[in-house]
């Protein structure tokens, strides 16, 4: 690309319009931001792409555009997605709040956002749809559960404790992931309440491994007799 399009006079009119920034992965032990390409999308190079004055993705450059059209297809992507981007964010600052949630979707599909910008939409809610909300909180809960078991050793279950709190919390807040997603949150929380010998939330998790349609029948077995063992303790416990 720098003996074609990068080196034409389009390209160096185009170039005083934007900050530009090479990078070059030379895998070279100490080398400046040896994980950029990834972080920013890029799977391959030459990878071209956008970003606002905090480093964020906004836009990609399509490598077939540059190859059909030269460096013109540089002022191109400026013109459309970047400005439409500026745009949006622009018109959100006023009162229309389609704006206000065009911007923020265009924020979230760009994965700008942080998860307190998420529950701070969640929490006010009036500008965002429902189908809006719903994939916000999907998303919200998708990151939250990561972090919550960040560090987590799936082979010691006696170490689960920790975790199981954290993910019980926001149970009650955000929700768990339905589904294969959430699997492994709710085997934390069986693991934990059977350590604790906890009948009622290992029934409550039981129930949610159950309606993922994923588990096998030898572990449904298994833990039917285990819950069964945990309520009866319960009931010698209540004489």
């Amino acid at each position: 690309m720098e003996r074609g399009p990068l080196s034409t006079a389009t390209f160096a009119k185009f170039s005083k319009k934007v900050v530009l920034f090479c990078h070059i992965t030379s895998q070279v032990k100490g080398e400046p931001y040896p994980g950029l390409l990834d972080e920013k999308g890029g799977a391959g190079w030459p990878y071209v792409c956008f970003m606002n004055d905090s480093g964020q993705f906004v836009a990609r450059q399509q490598r077939s555009k540059v190859r059909d059209d030269g460096a013109a297809a540089f002022e191109a992507t400026l013109t459309g997605e970047v400005k439409e981007f500026y745009d949006l964010k622009k018109a959100a600052k006023g009162s229309d709040n389609k704006a206000k949630a065009a911007f923020f979707m265009k924020q979230f599909q760009l994965d700008h956002l942080t998860l307190d910008a998420m529950k701070e939409a969640l929490g006010k809610g009036r500008f965002l749809s429902k189908t809006q909300t719903a994939e916000i909180r999907e998303r919200l809960m998708e990151y939250s559960v990561r972090d919550c078991l960040e560090g987590l050793d799936t082979t010691k279950p006696k170490t689960f404790g920790p975790y199981a709190k954290k993910l019980m919390k926001l149970h009650k807040t955000v929700g768990l992931p339905e589904g294969p997603a959430g699997m492994t949150p709710w085997y934390v929380i069986l693991e934990d309440a059977l350590e604790r010998k906890d009948a009622k939330t290992f029934e409550m998790a039981f129930r949610a491994l159950r309606a993922t349609g994923a588990i096998s029948r030898r572990f449904f077995e298994l833990r039917s007799k285990q819950l069964a063992d945990l309520k009866a303790l319960d009931q010698k416990k209540k004489k």
